[in-house]
């Protein structure tokens, strides 16, 4: 059993699906959520990486490739109370990245 969040990314922002609940996220959770991106047909052929990080003053950043537009939540950003997720596209010399969006867990 997993949760999947979804997120939209059209052109170089990421939004989270209204459809897809985002509340509830519990802290310290490990192997059990994970994030799917749609993507517009303007990132096909683009290798893709999600990056999950906290804005604390020493910040933090754990990097995961997509894998099928998917990935597993880190443990590591569970534990982090508030933590953003974008993502980095790279075709060639080409490098696209999105904005941030924002996630919060609870307990």
């Amino acid at each position: 059993m997993n949760r999947t969040l979804v997120f939209n990314v059209k052109e170089q922002i990421i939004s989270k699906d209204p459809a897809c609940g985002f509340d509830e996220i519990v802290s310290g959770t490990a192997g059990y959520l994970r994030a799917r991106f749609i993507f517009l047909p303007a990132w096909e052929g683009f290798g893709k990486i999600a990056v999950f990080r906290n804005d604390a003053f020493v910040a933090k950043e754990c990097s995961v490739i997509l894998r099928d537009d998917e990935c597993e939540v880190p443990a590591e950003a569970l534990t982090w109370g508030t933590f953003y997720v974008s993502v980095y596209g790279v075709k060639g010399k080409t490098i696209v990245k999105t904005n941030k969006a924002e996630l919060k867990t609870v307990g």
